[in-house]
């Protein structure tokens, strides 16, 4: 059986800033901080843009709006543990 190694640093970070950051930044979010929510969605845009490259181009900019707007709604509803 493999021997697992503990997790380093998983404060560290995800893009750029610290997952207590980011959770701060989620209850930002749903307190209707809208300078959160567009920090949030900047953190994740380039990964969502990449990922746009797979659809046809004519539907890159639908779908483009459909995710924000989930993303939105997700964030919203993101359950947040302590």
């Amino acid at each position: 059986m493999a021997r697992t190694r503990p997790i380093k640093n998983l404060e560290k970070n995800i893009g750029g800033i610290t997952l207590g950051q980011l959770k701060d930044l989620i209850l930002q979010a749903q307190k209707n901080d809208k300078d959160a929510t567009m920090l949030i969605i900047d953190m994740f845009n380039n990964k969502l843009q990449k990922s746009l490259y797979q659809v046809p181009f004519q539907e890159r900019e639908d779908l483009s709006q459909d995710l924000y707007v989930k993303m939105i709604e997700v964030i919203g509803k993101f359950q947040v543990k302590e």
